[in-house]
């Protein structure tokens, strides 16, 4: 479409729906959308965020945390009641990749996963225990190839290694952007971590997270450099462009119990949840790459 066309199809579409209602100036959709809130229509991008486009079963017990694996175009499903991550392929049928059997490494009991991120080579998962005393709650590092396991640190209960902090009953996991990590729990916080060598780890800050509610997932988006996080506590997932912050934008979750959350980088959301044991595709935020000046349209040779 030209360029006049894409800007006389904003005031026609004004023109079409504002036409029943009683005169006033429209400046933008958003101002039309909120005039007309019981109209269905939607117009752009940024109006489709959370608009769910496929589905299909998750295929293990209570599925908890979610991260897209760019080198194997798969996402990473953590689960809280069965010791073993599955990579799952993103394109239909969702055949199994592989498998983790995180019960092998012997830290804990139970050996379960509830957030999962990807970092390079490398995943981080969180293992929610959800007692301060008896047992505790871990961060593990695998090799996110061959899933061996690379080091693990202690957040919460007796073999805590951090004497001014604690992380009770972790939940979701993500890089910050800066080298450091973004942790949620179930008590509604929102910490800052450094990971150190040996099993030692710092807490850069804590708060109760932006907005209120418990922020089972979170995700960063790398070619945005932005953040989408699942707040199960309120039944929606978030767009937000830092953190910590308020959303910029929020969706209502598809299923219920949304727990993971995850983006591919080029505009596809995941969410999973324990509640039906479904994984969604979304409509989420297109990252777009500028193109390099002098590039396009740059003069290679002259002729005469």
């Amino acid at each position: 479409m030209s360029r006049c066309g894409h800007a006389f199809w904003p005031s026609m579409l004004f023109a079409i729906f504002a036409s029943g209602a009683p005169a006033e100036e429209i400046n933008s959709f958003t101002e039309w959308q909120r005039v007309n809130s019981t109209h269905p229509f939607t117009a752009g991008r940024a109006m489709a965020f959370g608009t769910v486009t496929d589905s299909f079963p998750a295929d293990n017990l209570m599925p908890i945390g979610l991260a897209f694996d760019a080198d194997e175009n798969g996402i990473w499903l953590g689960n809280e009641d069965g010791g073993e991550l599955l990579l799952i392929d993103v394109e239909p049928p969702h055949d199994l990749i592989r498998s983790i059997n995180i019960q092998a490494f012997h830290l804990t009991t139970d050996g379960n996963q509830d957030g999962v991120a990807v970092i390079g080579d490398d995943l981080y998962l969180t293992d929610f225990e959800g007692d301060q005393y008896m047992v505790d709650d871990l961060i593990y590092r695998l090799d996110r190839v061959s899933g061996a396991l690379l080091g693990w640190w202690f957040v919460d209960g007796l073999q805590n290694t951090n004497e001014n902090a604690h992380i009770n009953m972790i939940l979701g996991i993500s890089d910050d952007g800066a080298g450091n990590f973004w942790v949620t729990d179930n008590e509604g916080n929102l910490h800052n971590i450094s990971l150190l060598d040996g099993g030692e780890w710092v807490q850069n800050s804590v708060q109760a997270v932006p907005g209120g509610g418990t922020w089972a997932g979170i995700d960063y988006d790398t070619c945005l450099e932005e953040f989408f996080i699942a707040d199960l506590g309120s039944g929606v997932f978030n767009h937000h462009t830092a953190m910590p912050a308020l959303p910029e934008t929020s969706a209502p979750a598809a299923g219920p119990d949304v727990n993971g959350i995850t983006s591919n980088n080029a505009g596809v959301i995941w969410t999973v949840g324990t509640g039906n044991d479904m994984i969604y595709v979304h409509e989420g935020i297109a990252c777009q790459v500028p193109i390099k000046p002098a590039s396009w349209g740059e003069v290679k040779a002259l002729f005469r």
